[in-house]
Formats: structure tokens, C-alpha cells, sequence
């Protein structure tokens, strides 16, 4: 179905960290993360979805009471249940007749659940997506590899049937036997579990296999490389975000916001449209990827 996205809000965690000042050590490394500030939160994912909805609902009197699906993507849920699209319903006051799930996926979380929001407006007129993470609660303090490199932040999408955008095509990717390489797991005692990252392996999985995911839309969009005038990639780092360039054969620039955004998880590809969705080209490529392992990709033009 055809759909608009009429717009983007964003929070950010409210404490701006200088990468440079409170992680000398890491300088050498910056030129690879492309990373200068990252941003942490004192509060909840909850309390960034809820700023970042209500900053959404603001924009327009009568999105409030009609709003009809509700999609939470997150990765740090306040509690193991309810869920966080029904506490984040009830904090906003959205109808209780809202249609309200969670998808609990990180870096290609956004495009998943941009796939099932279009599906969605078929039966509901407003469809809302929020993508919030507070991934620096779960970083080891001493681990620089992540504590460099990761934001908490939430967004919210705003879709509607108005007919601009159809996805014409769409890829995906899942393994969970690479789960391994970025994992966090449940606490079962008082000890706090961290989030563990194996870099080079995840840089790896992300060399050998988006190439390939993205090359999948675009033989089934019918479309060339050259032809896609607009690439949201995942704000993973610098590094990878070249070397997708290259390896997909990309001459045009590409989006990116790492130098001052960090890496927001599923909230990067919402916080990078952001900048300029007033002047969006007529053939995109939305592409996350991370952990899972997993990998979404679709191709969205202009109706």
C-alpha cells in the first residue's frame, strides 16, 4: 500500500559525552569510528520514547486521538512485561483501541518494522513507529570499544495512506548462530549482565553479507546501483559505512550523522531521514543490519 511518512522526532540522551575528552585513549581509533559525541541518558528508553512521541503527537491536535498502530522497537525494555508499546500507549493517553506491539530487534529493527507499518494502514489510517535504546546502561564502563561508540536515543515515525512512497522491494537476513557476537544476556542474579561485542567478527558479517542482502532488493526492485539517488545505511561506524560504499559499487554520497550522533542502534536510520525528509529523491535503499545476526533491506519510491 501506498504511504506517506508525514514526520520524524527524535530524543536524544540528554548528557553530550566528548569522545576526544572523556576517552583519550581512544583518539587513534576515532578516525575509524567517525564518532566525536556520543549521548547518554539518565532515564529509561521509556522516558526517551515518551519524549520523543510526544514531541510527534505536538506537531498535529488531531494525530492524538487517532492514532491507530503503535510499534515499539527496542532492545532495553523498562520491564520484561507489559510491553513498552502499551506502557508508552498509556503514558501518551493514546486511545486504548490503538493496536500496540513490540518488535524486540536492534539495527534493523526500524526497517522490519517500516515493512509491517506499511502492511499495517491497510486497516489503520495513522501508524506510528518508535525506536528507542538506552544500550549505554548495558556497556561495561571500561570496555571503550562500545562506550565510544554507542547513543541512547528514541524516535517516532509517522505513517500515513496518503500516497507519496510504496517499498517495491525488500530483503532480509537472520542467523541466530551469529548471535553470540552481540549478546547480552538476562541477569539471573543480583550481577549485572554486559553487552558483548566481538567487533572484528560483526565487521565481518556486516562485509560478507549486506552487500548481498542489498544486492537481493535491488535485483528484485529491477533496479541498478546507480539508479537508488538516496542510501540510509545504518550509522554503524565510519569504517563500515566505506566499506558498504565500496563494495556495493556506491559513487554517490551517502547519509551519514556519526560525527555527532554516535551510533543510536534502531534509531539511526529515523534519526538520518530526519535531516531531510522535505527533500527526499524519488528511489531510496533503507538498509540495518547488526545484531541478531540480521540484516533487512528495502527499496521505497516515490508513487
Amino acid at each position: 500500500m501506498a504511504f506517506a511518512i508525514e514526520a520524524i522526532t527524535y530524543a536524544l540522551g540528554e548528557k553530550a559525552i566528548d569522545i576526544a575528552k572523556d576517552f583519550p585513549s581512544f583518539i587513534p581509533v576515532m578516525s575509524k569510528t567517525g564518532i566525536r559525541t556520543v549521548h547518554e541518558s539518565e532515564g529509561s528508553a521509556l522516558d526517551l520514547a515518551e519524549k520523543s512521541l510526544k514531541q510527534l503527537l505536538g506537531l498535529d491536535p488531531a494525530l492524538h486521538g487517532s492514532v491507530g498502530a503503535l510499534i515499539v522497537v527496542t532492545q532495553s525494555p523498562e520491564n520484561l512485561l507489559p510491553s513498552a508499546a502499551c506502557s508508552l500507549q498509556y503514558r501518551c493517553g493514546l486511545a486504548d483501541t490503538v493496536f500496540a506491539f513490540d518488535i524486540g530487534q536492534g539495527c534493523s529493527g526500524f526497517v522490519q518494522a517500516l515493512v509491517l507499518g506499511e502492511k499495517l494502514l491497510d486497516t489503520h489510517e495513522n501508524v506510528i513507529i518508535v525506536c528507542t535504546d538506552t544500550y549505554r546502561q548495558k556497556l561495561r564502563r571500561s570496555d571503550r570499544s562500545t562506550m565510544a561508540v554507542f547513543s541512547d536515543a528514541a524516535s517516532a515515525v509517522w505513517l500515513t495512506r496518503r500516497p507519496v512512497w510504496n517499498i517495491t522491494a525488500q530483503s532480509h537476513f537472520s542467523n541466530g548462530g551469529g548471535g553470540n557476537l552481540l549478546m547480552q544476556k538476562v541477569p539471573k542474579g543480583l550481577n549485572p549482565e554486559y553487552l558483548q561485542m566481538s567487533g572484528a567478527d560483526v565487521f565481518l558479517f556486516t562485509k560478507n553479507v549486506v552487500p548481498i542482502v542489498v544486492s537481493r532488493a535491488l535485483a528484485q526492485g529491477k533496479l541498478a546501483v546507480s539508479e537508488v539517488q538516496n542510501w540510509f545505511f545504518h550509522q554503524a561506524s565510519k569504517l563500515v559505512l566505506d566499506h558498504l560504499k565500496g563494495a556495493i559499487g556506491i559513487e554517490t554520497d551517502i547519509h551519514t550523522n556519526l560525527e555527532t550522533i554516535g551510533n543510536t542502534v534502531s534509531s539511526s536510520i529515523p534519526i538520518l531521514m530526519s535531516a531531510s525528509l522535505d527533500s527526499l529523491a524519488d528511489v531510496m535503499c533503507l538498509c540495518g543490519f547488526g545484531v541478531g545476526l540480521s540484516c533487512s533491506t528495502a527499496i521505497v519510491t516515490r508513487e
